[in-house]
């Protein structure tokens, strides 16, 4: 893994209880501003992708080639430090490159919305976790009455019953897998955090985080020349169709967009 922010956590050894990697003590304890850092040459620890036609960077929070399980999306989406997190949904990434959203800022579905043209939807599981002091994280079960959460239980450390658990430690964490429509070796992973009650939004100072991790099963540069070139057809046919509305054309419905030069 290449780790762009510096509190990035990888996935726990099996057996062990405590992250490999130490945790800030603070949440969100440093506030930069990402435009300043974008142009600050000496804010080279931060890398930005910057999809094509468009002018807005977005930060990298690591590079990964293999998925993280919904424990460590969860750690790394609580503890991730506020200049890490994007104001703008990632487009046309064809990298191993994980991205770590403000969902407080970014609607979901503007990130969701190009699944539509290019990615299939697989499967969502959601999942309920807590943790007493951010280090470790525990799956729990959540009891409803009348379609609300009332109360959460996690099994004992010693295996021994279940123990209730504060809903203000309790967290949602809901996964969309899919792959790329005509390359089933794209994959990518979007992660929705939220806390599930207000005072929890109030302690971890966000009401949403969305976790978006892209990945590659194969190292056929071919295959990601594919996708890169889908990716720009398709953003050539959104910008004719949005020039034809501008102009008021009355059967911009009908309209088929001209294959772009470079790639007949």
């Amino acid at each position: 893994m290449i780790h762009f922010a510096d509190q990035c956590f990888e996935e726990e050894p099996s057996g062990s209880t405590e992250s490999v990697i130490e945790f800030p003590i603070h949440v969100n304890a440093e506030i930069t501003d990402i435009e300043n850092d974008f142009e600050n040459a000496q804010a080279g620890e931060i890398r930005y992708h910057v999809a094509p036609g468009s002018s807005v960077p977005i930060p990298v929070y690591c590079a990964e080639p293999k998925p993280f399980d919904a424990q460590t999306a969860l750690k790394n989406t609580v503890m991730c430090p506020v200049r890490y997190l994007s104001k703008a949904p990632p487009t046309m990434v064809t990298d191993n490159y994980c991205f770590i959203i403000d969902g407080d800022i970014v609607d979901f579905e503007e990130i969701n919305r190009e699944a539509t043209d290019w990615w299939k939807d697989t499967s969502t599981a959601t999942r309920y976790y807590c943790s007493d002091s951010l280090k470790t994280f525990h799956q729990v079960t959540m009891l409803m009455a009348q379609g609300k959460l009332k109360t959460a239980y996690r099994t004992r450390l010693s295996g021994a019953g279940m123990e209730q658990v504060p809903l203000e430690k309790v967290f949602r964490v809901s996964r969309y897998f899919s792959y790329w429509k005509t390359c089933h070796n794209f994959h990518r992973i979007i992660s929705l955090v939220s806390p599930v009650i207000e005072s929890g939004e109030k302690t971890y100072g966000f009401q949403k985080r969305i976790f978006v991790q892209y990945l590659w099963r194969t190292e056929k540069d071919i295959d990601r020349e594919k996708v890169a070139l889908e990716y720009a057809a398709s953003m050539y046919a959104q910008k004719s169709r949005k020039r034809l509305n501008n102009r008021g054309s009355r059967n911009s419905n009908d309209f088929t967009p001209p294959v772009p030069g470079f790639l007949s």
